[in-house]
């Protein structure tokens, strides 16, 4: 009975998860991880599942405290595997998505953890954080140099999840140092990526990049259009905040201050209401 409720449990979260509906699948989980005699392996997945339900619909509080649990169980087993899955791609989302930022020793036991694993993937997310670390430091130089190294690591993992986080990364960074011909070559090619994905979350994302990569400002808004309605199809609440925010600032340089101060006043609701601190901050400028 409890093999047949944690198969059913698991199978709703996954249609509720491909219907974007991502607060039914993160009941679901929960509900399954509070099932009695649950093995560390099932454990591991269902944990994994919550906070990617959470990270995906944009929840950032809770989706911080399912990758805690996630790490502390995996330390707890002693499985390095596991732990390594855990400490970089969650680590790495938490830190550019979330504006979580771990101290370096963080980064360089996922770093250690991946070298030891032999997995080019994991070091790809150990990079990119290191990156999101430097680059939180204002250390520029260093912080691109890591970011290229994510992207190479990527590349050679063959992974295409690791090599759409490292373009995407790597166009964004571009473009705020305003070294756009740079930036759009990579937002390109995440927008690539993210057709080929199909994943609307990733489509918000590359879209977003190609926004911030063009020069001009009404194409640059025509990427934010179409970056903001594939976040609300994919009901992404962080992406949804974070592209309105861009729309403002967009808006706002073409003269267009009513719709300006619109998204302005969407996005502040949507920070305040994940209680994204540094977004708060962004968008509150």
């Amino acid at each position: 009975m409890r093999e047949r409720n944690l198969q059913q449990l698991k199978a709703a979260a996954e249609e509720a998860e491909a219907r974007y509906d991502h607060e039914t699948a993160a009941a679901h989980y929960a509900h399954a991880l509070a099932l009695p005699d649950l093995a560390p392996e099932e454990q591991v997945a269902l944990l994994d599942g919550l906070a990617n339900a959470y990270y995906r619909w944009g929840h950032f509080q809770q989706y911080g405290q399912a990758v805690a649990d996630l790490i502390a169980l995996a330390r707890e087993i002693r499985n390095k595997r596991w732990l390594g899955e855990a400490l970089a791609i969650h680590g790495f989302q938490r830190a550019y998505h979330g504006g979580d930022i771990p101290p370096l020793e963080f980064a360089r036991e996922v770093i250690e953890l991946a070298a030891d694993l032999r997995d080019d993937r994991l070091l790809c997310y150990g990079h990119l954080l290191l990156g999101v670390i430097h680059y939180d430091n204002e250390e520029v130089d260093t912080a691109f140099a890591m970011l290229h190294k994510g992207l190479e690591l990527a590349r050679r993992s063959g992974n295409a999840q690791a090599l759409f986080a490292a373009v995407e990364f790597n166009a964004g960074a571009e473009a705020v140092y305003n070294r756009f011909a740079a930036a759009q070559q990579y937002a390109a090619e995440a927008r690539a990526l993210a057709a080929n994905s199909g994943d609307l979350n990733k489509m918000a994302l590359a879209a977003a990049k190609s926004g911030m990569a063009a020069t001009d400002l009404a194409r640059s808004r025509r990427y934010h259009e179409e970056a903001l309605a594939a976040a609300r199809a994919a009901k992404n609440e962080y992406a949804i905040a974070d592209v309105a925010n861009l729309m403002g600032l967009v808006s706002w340089r073409l003269g267009l201050y009513d719709s300006s101060l619109a998204y302005a006043r969407e996005a502040t609701a949507g920070a305040r209401q994940l209680q994204l601190r540094r977004h708060f901050a962004n968008d509150l400028d």
